[in-house]
């Protein structure tokens, strides 16, 4: 027994696999949009508000914060983050802030925040629902 398909069947059938392949993409990037959101830590909400799934090509998307301080969240600051020390002034004898009810605050050097990878857990939580998502998708 022989099957034959002809060129024509077959580009008809790549379009149909790529087109179902866009659309995982695009629902499994919705998926990890709204887990980041889920799990961002929330002060003014700027950071939560910032975090977008931007579809760069067919079967690319990013996704992410371009609020400044998303970075300083996942990796953390001063002791706990990337550089492993203390914030010191730069220019200055004392470090200046505004802080809550606009307090003046000024401090010698602050070991900085820990990190709260909110980033990177909503990547591992999504993976589950992009699973069910995919076998519904192709079922």
């Amino acid at each position: 027994m022989k099957i034959t398909i002809s060129e024509q069947e077959m580009q008809k059938l790549k379009g149909q696999i790529e087109d179902k392949m866009e659309d995982i993409i695009a629902g499994s990037a919705m998926i990890i949009e709204s887990k980041m959101k889920k799990n961002c830590p929330v002060d003014t909400g700027v950071t939560r508000a910032s975090i977008k799934a931007k579809k760069i090509d067919k079967f690319t998307w990013e996704i992410g914060s371009e609020s400044p301080i998303a970075e300083y969240i996942e990796m953390g600051t001063g002791i706990y983050g990337p550089k492993k020390r203390k914030i010191t002034p730069k220019r200055r004898q004392a470090l200046h802030w505004k802080g809550r009810g606009g307090k003046d605050i000024f401090a010698k050097s602050v070991k900085g925040m820990p990190p709260r990878p909110f980033m990177r857990r909503s990547l591992t939580q999504s993976i589950p629902e992009i699973e069910d998502f995919i076998n519904k998708s192709i079922s």
